[in-house]
């Protein structure tokens, strides 16, 4: 059986997230596995941190994620729940959990854009989604957790190379029973009545997800895609990362439309793969 990860930094906007991943994994009849890495400087000033303080802050650690553990037991009662506090650097040690046991479906983080609270602000996204192998779904904080029925893939037909990505993209809309709406949108466009024509290769592997595809014009492309998921009340919005790619142009403070699209509702990374 796969299992979703969920790391987190122990911040409130982190455990949301690990709780959506908890929801998601009991609706799925999946393992939920927790990462926690604690990390604390080895020196202080030109001496060694003493070893007692690092155990106590591992302790610590551990010891609220007991807590975390036994709150999602009480609402999902036969969860299978794991979880691992070690010392080091989040992404690391979640790609490092991912490649030496079997692959997850999903690794779950907090987005924590709206707020900036937490360790787990926009540029570690940016960092997870450039060394994290597997698909990442970040969750805006205060999310709860709602079945999800719909998902807007952005599309830029500009890109191709992505059909290692998109083929595990459509079976886990399968999987999931998610309607499938493929969003392709332009701007600059002379004849209004022009069809996009997308790859062949890419309706060959969204084929068995069934989706709906959508074409708009508009001459903000991040105000098109956050209209269409507000107008359809789409319930994740998906991304592929890579370099160029949407996803990096998210991280542009220019991109402020497109910001109030992801931090509304939950994001699902997924990457490219080149053929």
């Amino acid at each position: 059986m796969s299992y979703i990860i969920a790391a987190t930094d122990l911040s409130a906007v982190a455990d949301n997230a690990v709780h959506y991943a908890a929801a998601l994994a009991a609706a799925q009849r999946l393992d939920l596995v927790i990462m926690n890495a604690f990390s604390m400087p080895l020196m202080i000033g030109d001496v060694p941190a003493p070893a007692s303080i690092i155990n106590d802050a591992q302790v610590d650690a551990e010891n609220k994620i007991r807590e975390l553990e036994k709150v999602i037991a009480t609402r999902h009662p036969g969860l299978a729940i794991s979880s691992h506090v070690i010392y080091g650097n989040a992404i690391e040690i979640v790609e490092h959990y991912a490649q030496s046991h079997r692959r997850p479906l999903l690794a779950v983080l907090g987005n924590s854009i709206a707020t900036e609270s937490s360790a787990w602000f926009f540029s570690t996204l940016k960092t997870a989604a450039n060394e994290l192998s597997v698909p990442i779904i970040a969750v805006p904080p205060d999310t709860q957790y709602k079945t999800p029925g719909s998902a807007c893939f952005a599309l830029d037909i500009a890109r191709e190379n992505t059909v290692i990505s998109l083929d595990m993209f459509a079976a886990l809309c399968t999987r999931l029973q998610l309607t499938l709406h493929v969003l392709n949108v332009q701007k600059d466009v002379l004849n209004r009545d022009n069809v996009s024509v997308i790859p062949d290769q890419v309706k060959k592997a969204l084929a068995p997800a069934n989706p709906h595809y959508h074409f708009r014009y508009e001459e903000d492309i991040d105000l098109g895609i956050d209209r269409f998921c507000t107008e359809h009340n789409v319930d994740w919005l998906v991304v592929v990362h890579g370099k160029y790619s949407l996803f990096e142009g998210l991280f542009h403070r220019s991109h402020t439309k497109a910001l109030a699209a992801i931090t509304r509702i939950p994001m699902l990374i997924l990457h490219e793969h080149h053929s």
